[in-house]
């Protein structure tokens, strides 16, 4: 990375800079089942979301994170009517929050 005495580098502290805030956005941002598969592919596959204990407000789920390790009583119910345990080989959680956006 270099070093100019003690700190980076301009251009490496301006990309540590970029890549901590694309972070921080990815954290704060709320996925969109229909806008990041489309229409045809949630209905194909019989997508749904769940939801999570902890308030949609990311700052709370930051101070009580056990509340957003487990799920809330509707999303518990909507999982029982809608998967059928027998019926399928495996299942996938897609999670939102975690990752930041690819750019394109």
């Amino acid at each position: 990375m270099g070093r100019a005495g003690a700190a980076y580098r301009t251009n490496v502290q301006l990309e540590l800079r970029e890549a901590h805030a694309a972070a921080r956005d990815a954290v704060r941002a709320e996925m969109d089942l229909l806008s990041v598969f489309g229409e045809a592919f949630v209905r194909k596959w019989e997508l749904f979301e769940v939801s999570k204990r902890a308030p949609p407000e990311r700052t709370i789920s930051f101070c009580g994170p056990d509340l957003g390790r487990t799920l809330n009583e509707s999303s518990r119910l909507k999982i029982s009517r809608n998967v059928a345990p027998t019926a399928a080989i495996f299942k996938i959680v897609i999670g939102d929050g975690l990752s930041v956006p690819r750019r394109v």
